[in-house]
């Protein structure tokens, strides 16, 4: 959801101002999780928190490909494919 969501905001407002604003919405999402009073509130924190990781895990290499150079553009988008696969490979 926070795939689409990203491709949508990106065309709307730009790279910056969508990483600013899901960073805004993230903010009071970490103060649910971490003073989570029952259960619910905190699945509903993590699932929400899941919006703005789905959209910075998608600008981050659309933004990393469009302002890198061209002849390091390969080597930036792989690495941030990497970072993700370390990721997912430490769950």
């Amino acid at each position: 959801m926070g795939v689409l969501l990203g491709a949508v905001l990106v065309d709307r407002f730009g790279y910056k101002w969508s990483i600013l604003g899901n960073l805004a919405f993230m903010t009071p999402l970490i103060g649910l999780i971490t003073f989570a009073p029952n259960k619910g509130a905190l699945l509903a924190g993590e699932l929400l928190c899941g919006i703005p990781w789905g959209v910075f895990s998608t600008l981050a290499e659309a933004y990393a490909s469009e302002v890198c150079p061209l002849s390091l553009r390969g080597y930036l988008t792989t690495l941030v494919y990497h970072v993700h696969e370390g990721q997912w490979l430490t769950i």
